[in-house]
């Protein structure tokens, strides 16, 4: 029987980071830029409960369940071309001026991770909740979450 050599495309890079959770909320963020730049926290959350994810100039919020602690992310950096099957659904845009972003509490953390991308400029961002368990050492229902965020370059702003 012949063997297929087909290789599934990968990320250029993938970064992981376990992010505490605050008022259901984590961020991917654009940091050290210019004073007064757009924020995440300036982002309109939808009125709708069940928003995964927004963003805009500045980065992205992350909304997670009520019940859940922290959120182990992966932050997968793709090539302009972008992952296998972008098409534009559930894609967000969003804007960095150093070429840097924080997987981060919204509150800041020890767990807080700085991850260097390819320039500054547009990205893409497509994100997913991968998985809910059950929080370590937790009695009380607590969750945590797992995350899959993929970033890639898009069009110059």
């Amino acid at each position: 029987m012949p063997r297929s050599d087909v290789s599934r495309p990968a990320p250029d890079e993938a970064c992981r980071a376990r992010v505490l959770i605050d008022h259901s909320l984590f961020t991917v963020f654009g940091v050290f830029g210019v004073f007064g730049e757009d924020s995440p926290a300036d982002l309109p959350v939808p009125p709708d409960p069940a928003w995964l994810v927004v963003a805009g100039p500045g980065g992205a919020l992350c909304h997670a369940l009520d019940t859940s602690l922290t959120a182990d992310v992966t932050l997968e950096l793709w090539p302009p071309t972008g992952p296998p099957g972008a098409d534009g659904t559930g894609e967000h845009v969003f804007h960095t001026s150093t070429g840097r972003v924080v997987i981060a509490c919204i509150t800041a953390s020890p767990g807080d991770r700085t991850v260097t991308l390819n320039r500054a400029g547009d990205y893409r961002l497509a994100a997913r909740r991968t998985a809910v368990r059950p929080a370590e050492d937790s009695e009380t229902g607590a969750t945590a979450e797992v995350w899959q965020i993929r970033l890639w370059p898009a069009e110059s702003r």
